[in-house]
């Protein structure tokens, strides 16, 4: 594949990189945030990130199955900002998170 048809394809790697540069540029707490591990096991790897009132939590599932983040050590509230398969901008997650095999997703927390 060459970057012609990356640009013409919504899902392309291309596209999952440009938007979290974006993310990245717009948003201090990622790029200046606290990083705060998050307690996660089984292939499952997440931090938040938080600054000026500001949290994110990233949340990485290294595994070729489906993982849970979840139940109980970590509660939040908040919605997709970008998932590395490009089809959950502005979904509403609560903990438990579920992630499907080889995903990972950036969370804006609530408050």
């Amino acid at each position: 594949r060459n970057v012609v048809a990356e640009r013409e394809e919504p899902g392309s790697i291309l596209s999952l990189n440009r938007r979290l540069i974006a993310l990245r540029r717009a948003e201090p707490a990622l790029a200046l945030g606290r990083y705060v591990p998050v307690l996660s096991e089984g292939g499952l790897l997440a931090y938040r990130r938080e600054h000026e009132g500001t949290g994110f939590l990233v949340a990485l599932n290294l595994r070729g199955t489906a993982a849970v983040l979840g139940p109980g050590r970590e509660i939040f509230h908040g919605h997709v900002e970008v998932s590395t398969m490009l089809d959950r901008a502005g979904e509403r997650v609560d903990s438990p998170l579920r992630l499907r095999p080889n995903e990972g997703v950036v969370i804006r927390l609530d408050g």
